[in-house]
């Protein structure tokens, strides 16, 4: 009996004799929950601000962390009051909750991220330029598309003559018309064909993911396009393909997809079109005149339609007359074909290559840059195009046939060696490296090392281009045993986890650019390469800053960043005093910074207040950088954090601050830059509104303001601090866990008629993007002078703001405001706890507002019987939870009715 009740007693006398020792640990792991939970909700608003959608296993998990919060209330609550007979009871429950708590913290953890992709549209909107004569090729490959007799359709003609703006049209015209396919895919195939890259294009353009393996990879392609009733472009072929190789299966009538495939052949238009460019702007007859004589010349001599077109393109090119610019359009030939390559990229390169005058001002280089690309697209030897990018930029393509020219002239010494994006697995062999080299481009390969065996005897190779070679894991020092001459060394985004010690005789090196190389974790010493202008460390895996650094007196650019480093060595900054640009995550001195009187990009963080009010007086009397991505605090922020490529690898395109649990009651203090175009305030918690930054006041470019978990804000703005100057400009507004905010524009105003009320300016006018979201407080949001400003808005999102009644407070509202002076024009998306009225809206998403009982309605358009009709943009309304939609009041009683037939019942 005694062995019966052996072990419930224990356990009895356990929960009843340390109760309040299992409460503290209770307490503790819920601590360390919170902790877990607080991180998790920083990635979660920092992916959300991505367009992103949270992952339902996470809000699962954060209901249920609020679930244990609040039973561990209770259990405070009874602890108090718990009777001795009750303690064990009590005690029992206790220790279940902590097996409970642990399991929790244990399951939060996501390796892969607490958000996914929105699901894929059913194409890309395409950039493209008016159609002049091609109409009535468009309307017959249109008709081949929508009727079901062919299924595969080729578009033929020589380069230049308009197939790709005519099947750029047709991409946009399907993905605005008709809904008949589930996907438009649009892929460049180009000369040199990479089946590989062309499965993979595909893939991704369906969301999918292909297999190593070559045989599997075409199988898996084609199963997956036979679920799909598509219509795929194949853009610029130019030798036969093989469907069945790349996985592509024919066109049936039965499957309904549609197979376009535009071909080429010759090039005489392109030709055309280049001569014409390289006389743009030529009123004169006299040389138009000239102009024909030498081209005639030329063509009498030339033998064959390809030869003929050889010549007019070269001598399109020669009319350049500039050899700076000769020499910057050859360059480009460098690029893997078709590749779209960034402006600021190659401008970069071409500081580096000093193919750009040296100027006093690395603005004054990139404003030279892009008027030579200008002039270049202006005779049309670069064409146009958008980056497809993670942040999409403006860039430039070559023409193949004007890429074949530039490295036809380049095949003689001094000679290009070009073998980009080429699927190479290996070097080229070493009879293929000859003394005659002097730019090498291996870029975008899979080589996967430079062995031991290779030591070619290039002595005047100046440029070596290996970037996005993501296999390649070593290199051998004998490779740079013959090749002192050598300028210009790219290996970013390789495999590499160390440099060869040869590295540091390369006495000539003016460039080294070792970005993305996430597994670098030594470079050797750079103590002997006074020459070097740019180093380039952004996202490696170094441990150490590299030995000597402080010896590059002549460095202009430095990016420095390493998961491994956190802060700068005390003395080296002040000795590159010649630096123009600085991006790091390393923690900066702010009197060593403001030694640095030539900085123009700036990246970096002033861990202490103290800091950065030096650096900010060194500066004042002087110029702040042109662009800035400033931390003021402890941490980067976690939207920083998250992408550290778009702030710290573009710093050039961004003016943000970020105070970051900082007391920014002392900004008075320190003279900031009142070009900022983006703030971010996160746990500052002594302000109480931004209206107390005097940076504020003077901020008339702020665009984007992202506010955070400031404890001590009660209202966003306050017009009687500051003016209405500061918000004229702003785009986007991010508001989140503002615990005690209960307006966001304090400003009074009292309701008049239209007829008595003065014209007020606009508050908000340039406001696209609003999100609110954890502002517990909230329960009125917009004023009726703040609604009449909204013109520009188009996206609005309000999450969990539980106390929240009304969108617009309704006892502002007099019997003399129309429903007009609520439109919202612009309006795309809604994200909110109520509707506000817009022909545009399509997509409706409300959950998770137990409180909000009465919708402001749709503005719903009038049917000539008098009864409304729902909005003509209007997909799809979801809600949840189902009980919500049913009872909520309207302001109109028919708006349920029409509104019903769009609702869907989904939780988020």
């Amino acid at each position: 009996m005694v062995k019966c009740i052996g072990a419930p007693a224990s356990r009895y006398l356990d929960n009843h004799l340390k109760l309040k020792e299992h409460v503290n640990e209770l307490r503790r792991r819920l601590n360390d929950l919170n902790i877990r939970k607080q991180d998790v909700e920083s990635r979660q608003e920092a992916e959300v601000r991505y367009r992103k959608v949270v992952k339902k296993e996470v809000e699962k998990w954060l209901d249920d962390v609020g679930r244990v919060n609040a039973e561990f209330e209770k259990i405070e609550q009874k602890l108090h009051a718990v009777s001795y007979f009750s303690r064990a009871r009590l005690g029992k429950l206790v220790r279940r909750k902590i097996e409970e708590v642990k399991e929790i913290y244990q399951q939060g953890y996501f390796p892969e991220g607490v958000a996914v992709d929105r699901p894929p549209g059913t194409g890309v909107i395409l950039q493209t330029t008016h159609l002049e004569g091609e109409a009535k090729v468009k309307q017959q490959i249109w008709r081949y598309l929508m009727g079901s007799e062919v299924g595969m359709i080729a578009v033929c003609g020589m380069g230049g003559i308009g197939k790709t703006t005519i099947m750029k049209h047709i991409n946009n015209q399907l993905l605005k018309e008709t809904d008949r396919f589930d996907k438009v895919i649009w892929v460049t195939v180009s000369k040199e064909l990479n089946v590989v890259k062309l499965q993979e294009d595909i893939a991704r353009a369906l969301g999918h993911f292909l297999p190593e393996n070559e045989l599997e990879r075409a199988t898996e392609l084609m199963n997956i396009l036979k679920t799909k009733r598509y219509v795929l472009i194949l853009d610029d072929i130019w030798k036969r393909l093989s469907l069945m190789d790349v996985g592509i299966p024919e066109p049936t009538l039965s499957n309904g997809s549609k197979l376009l495939i535009v071909q080429q052949c010759g090039g005489l238009p392109l030709a055309i079109v280049t001569i014409a460019g390289s006389l743009k702007g030529v009123d004169d007859v006299r040389e138009w005149r000239q102009a024909l004589n030498e081209l005639s010349g030329r063509l009498n001599r030339a033998k064959g339609l390809e030869t003929e077109i050889f010549e007019c393109l070269i001598y399109s090119y020669e009319r350049l007359g500039d050899p700076r610019i000769l020499n910057c359009f050859l360059y480009c030939a460098l690029y893997p074909e078709d590749h779209a390559i960034k402006r600021r990229e190659l401008i970069e390169k071409w500081i580096d290559e000093k193919l750009i005058e040296e100027c006093e001002s690395r603005q004054m280089m990139y404003d030279q840059g892009h008027s030579i690309l200008n002039k270049l697209e202006k005779h049309c030897l670069l064409e146009k195009c958008q980056t497809q990018s993670l942040f999409p930029e403006e860039g430039v393509k070559m023409h193949d046939a004007l890429r074949d020219m530039a490295l036809s002239i380049r095949s003689i010494s001094p000679r290009f060696m070009v073998k980009a994006g080429m699927q190479l697995k290996e070097l080229p062999g070493e009879n293929e490296w000859t003394d005659d080299l002097e730019k090498v481009s291996l870029m975008c390969n899979s080589i996967s090392e430079i062995s031991d065996d290779m030591s070619p005897k290039c002595y005047f190779l100046s440029t070596l281009l290996l970037q996005e070679n993501g296999e390649m894991k070593r290199i051998s020092g004998s490779f740079f045993e013959h090749t002192s001459g050598l300028k210009v060394l790219d290996l970013s985004y390789t495999g590499i986890s160390g440099l060869p010690n040869r590295i540091s005789d390369l006495g000539n090196l003016v460039s080294l650019v070792l970005r993305g190389c996430d597994k670098l974790r030594q470079v050797p010493s750079l103590a002997k390469i006074r020459t070097l202008r740019k180093l380039d460390l952004l996202n490696t895996a170094i441990e150490e800053v590299p030995h000597g650094i402080e010896m590059l007196v002549n460095l202009t650019y430095l990016g420095l960043h390493s998961e491994s480093l956190k802060e700068l060595p005390k003395g080296i900054l002040p000795k590159l005093s010649r630096l123009q640009y600085l991006s790091t995550t390393l923690s900066l001195q702010g009197e060593e910074v403001a030694k640095l009187r030539n900085l123009e990009t700036l990246a970096g963080l002033f861990p202490e207040w103290q800091g950065f009010q030096t650096y900010a007086k060194f500066t004042a009397g002087q110029k702040w950088p042109n662009n800035y991505v400033l931390v003021v605090g402890e941490v980067w922020p976690p939207e920083v954090e998250f992408n550290l490529v778009k702030y710290l690898e573009k710093p050039e395109f961004f003016k943000e601050i970020n105070f970051i649990n900082c007391e920014t009651g002392k900004e008075h203090e320190v003279p900031l830059p009142n070009d900022v175009e983006s703030l971010n305030v996160r746990k500052c918690h002594d302000l109480n509104s931004l209206s107390n930054i005097s940076l504020f006041h003077e901020a008339n470019k702020l665009k984007r303001c992202y506010i955070s978990k400031c404890e001590g804000m009660e209202c966003v703005f306050d017009l009687s601090l500051s003016s209405r100057n500061s918000l004229d400009n702003i785009e986007l507004l991010l508001l989140r866990e503002m615990c005690n905010l209960l307006e966001l524009v304090r400003v009074r105003v009292t309701a008049l008629p239209a007829s008595q009320s003065p014209t007020r300016p606009a508050i908000f006018s340039s406001l696209k993007v609003f999100i609110i979201g954890e502002c517990m407080k909230m329960k009125k949001l917009f004023t009726i002078e703040l609604l009449q400003g909204l013109q520009n808005l188009e996206e609005i999102e309000i999450r969990n703001c539980i106390e929240m009644v009304e969108i617009i407070a309704s006892e502002e509202m007099g019997d003399n405001i129309t429903a007009t002076t609520f439109a919202l024009p612009k309006l795309r998306e809604l994200w909110t706890e109520a509707m506000i009225g817009s022909d545009s809206v399509q997509y409706i998403w409300i959950s998770g507002c137990p409180k909000l009982n009465r919708m402001v309605p749709l503005f719903l358009p009038l049917q000539e019987n008098g009864l409304p009709a729902p909005p003509p943009g209007l997909k799809e309304i979801s809600v949840w939870p189902r009980q919500w939609w049913e009872s909520v009041e309207w302001d109109d009683p028919n708006a349920k009715h029409v509104l019903s037939p769009f609702v869907s019942y989904k939780s988020f």
